[in-house]
């Protein structure tokens, strides 16, 4: 794949033999393994419904209906993107409960995100510092690679003084860096994955041998 994309480590192995076999033929399997009630592969493709197409739209109620029954199964995978996908509908009270259910089963990229809920009043009331730092410290503990490059974006709003904003440039660099390196190193981890809104459905993409060019399910 192209991108930070979190795979199940029960999953890796498939994945590895599918990058060569092409994107249509890992999506049929992912098909297949969702309809057999496979919790990782319906939210891996509600992931997939949930990135931005090249004409800007996203398929928010696919996402929805595949992760529903994986999320109230507690799947903490299912019920972070359920969350996100709920947030895009928008049904922001319910994408936060989502949300924590997740973060309650210490799924990274769950606690990390809740700093960025907390912080937009997303779901929640807005400006509440004291409960953005505490994910940001929840997120540090759980191991997430992104925690410092998160924490130097809400240092660099100022809300927390000019002290935190200077604070915040300076280590914005570092956390880039960590961030990229945890990538880099395991692509696949939890510790390393988020959803972001801006990301495109190319990040889905594997490299076809036999065409030399990046190919896309559709």
């Amino acid at each position: 794949m192209r991108a930070i994309v979190y795979v199940p480590v029960v999953a890796e192995a498939m994945l590895n033999d599918f990058e060569y076999r092409g994107s249509a033929a890992f999506k049929a399997e992912l098909e297949r393994l969702a309809v057999l009630g496979a919790s990782w592969a319906a939210a891996l493709l509600a992931y997939q419904a949930l990135l931005l197409r090249p004409d800007g739209t996203r398929d928010t109620a696919r996402a929805i209906a595949l992760c529903e029954h994986p999320a109230a199964r507690a799947d903490a995978f299912a019920q972070y993107i359920l969350a996100w996908a709920l947030l895009l509908e928008p049904k922001p009270e319910d994408a936060f409960a989502m949300l924590n259910k997740s973060a309650l089963q210490q799924f990274p990229p769950a606690i990390l995100d809740g700093a960025a809920f907390f912080m937009r009043g997303w779901g929640v009331a807005k400006g509440a510092d004291d409960r953005v730092l505490k994910s940001l410290a929840l997120g540090e503990q759980v191991g997430h690679r992104a925690t410092l490059l998160i924490r130097c974006h809400v240092y660099r709003t100022g809300r927390l003084g000019m002290f935190k904003r200077l604070l915040g440039y300076m280590l914005t660099p570092v956390g880039t860096l960590m961030y990229a390196a945890g990538g880099l190193l395991s692509p696949f981890s939890a510790q390393v994955f988020l959803f972001r809104k801006t990301t495109t459905v190319d990040a889905f993409g594997f490299w076809d041998p036999g065409k030399k060019e990046w190919m896309w399910p559709g």
